[in-house]
């Protein structure tokens, strides 16, 4: 019975100096390969040995260095400074960029390394160029050139400039010094590029006495691995450091658009310098570009334009208490958005009429000076000017529409 015992207390000992000897030995397997997988440093290594021990104590050492060497063969080596600088040096017609603005963007995919350029249009152009470059053997190839369509509505904003996409502050006072930045995003697992310009003249106009102030800033995402563009407008009136307009295409976002499309439509929304035009505003302005428009200066025979009631024009008409009035017409003047107006009611016909416009005086003891109107002969207006000293009339039949 004692020997019985003796026995089967040894057969429990055997079993776990067994199991003891069978961990050493695969720990040690363990590590000679580990230490061969760092060595060696490359995805197949690392592959393999997760392959082998995927619950082994090494095991989250070895995917650490997986990760950050699949990171290492996705990002790009060069700084903003050296991209802009190999892009500048090596486009097709190195002179083509010269003393143009551009936007360039390095990107390394499987340890490949290339560069993606936007060359702003020619001063007044309708065509941005748009170069690929890759890194070979030491050097950089071109390994795609094309023009495409800048997207402008409109043909009077020629002037260019990219601007910042990375931030919501931009300062639009000196559109000549802005300097253009990009964001590369993800939609839908596809990578882009997004970045800025923008379509706008400057001046005075010499008609209007206004400054040239319209814009257009267009957003885009251009594929880094495709050849896929998408943009969208906000076009509006630049006052300050804002643009008071709208967004021209949101009516392509929503459920039937594309991701891209309503990824950029939702940029645009969360910029604070873009902000939605005063309605009121933007109706004034409007008829008076039309006024302008349809009466160039020196014109004898004048094209009135008609005003609904609750035009801002008309509804500034009716608050007036200088109003003049004839046995069928009543009119006034009244200076707005730096223009003076001539708002003329007939109560035949009930319609409103915005008869005149001329540019504020700068100076109203020196300029010509619209001073008062009133109705000669029922209906005719007579304007009364002073011009330092000096006093001027004109005359402009409603029924005619002649000035004289």
């Amino acid at each position: 019975m004692k020997n019985s015992l003796k026995i089967l207390g040894i057969i429990p000992l055997i079993i776990f100096t067994l199991s003891a000897t069978e961990a050493v030995a695969q720990k040690k397997s363990e590590t000679k390969l580990f230490k061969k997988t760092v060595a060696a440093g490359d995805t197949t290594s690392f592959n393999k040995f997760l392959a082998k021990y995927p619950n082994s104590v090494y095991t989250p050492v070895i995917q650490a260095k997986k990760d950050s060497l699949i990171k290492s063969y996705n990002t790009t080596i060069y700084t903003q400074e050296q991209t802009d600088n190999i892009f500048r040096s090596n486009v097709a017609e190195p002179d083509a960029v010269a003393g143009k603005d551009f936007i360039a963007f390095s990107q390394r995919k499987n340890n490949m390394e290339s560069i993606l350029g936007i060359i702003a249009p020619d001063n007044g152009g309708n065509y941005l160029r748009i170069v690929r470059l890759e890194e070979n053997n030491g050097g950089w190839q071109i390994s795609a050139d094309r023009q495409d369509a800048r997207y402008i509505q409109n043909d009077g904003l020629a002037k260019f400039a990219f601007v910042p996409s990375d931030n919501d502050t931009v300062e639009l006072g000196n559109l000549q010094n802005l300097k253009g930045t990009f964001s590369p995003v993800t939609v839908k697992g596809e990578k882009y590029l997004l970045f800025n310009y923008i379509n706008y003249t400057e001046g005075v106009d010499a008609r209007s006495g206004w400054e040239n102030n319209d814009v257009e800033l267009i957003s885009n995402l251009i594929s880094l691995s495709g050849e896929n563009i998408f943009n969208t407008m906000f076009s509006g009136e630049r006052v300050g450091n804002s643009i008071y307009g709208k967004c021209s295409d949101s009516a392509q976002g929503g459920i039937m658009a594309t991701p891209q499309i309503n990824h950029l439509v939702g940029y645009l929304a969360k910029l604070s310098y873009l902000k939605p035009a005063d309605k009121e505003r933007e109706l004034t302005k409007e008829a008076i570009k039309w006024w302008y428009s349809h009466n160039p200066k020196g014109k004898q025979t004048l094209d009135f334009g008609v005003l609904q009631e609750d035009h801002p024009i008309v509804q500034k008409f009716l608050k007036s208490k200088t109003i003049e009035r004839s046995a069928n017409n009543s009119a006034d003047f009244f200076d707005i958005m730096g223009t003076t107006v001539l708002c003329a009611h007939n109560r035949g016909t009930g319609q409103y009429l915005l008869v005149w416009c001329e540019p504020q005086p700068k100076n109203t003891k020196k300029d010509k000076t619209l001073n008062t109107i009133y109705f000669e002969k029922g209906n005719t207006i007579v304007l009364y000017y002073y011009e330092g000293n000096r006093t001027s009339k004109e005359r402009i039949n409603l029924g005619t529409r002649q000035k004289r």
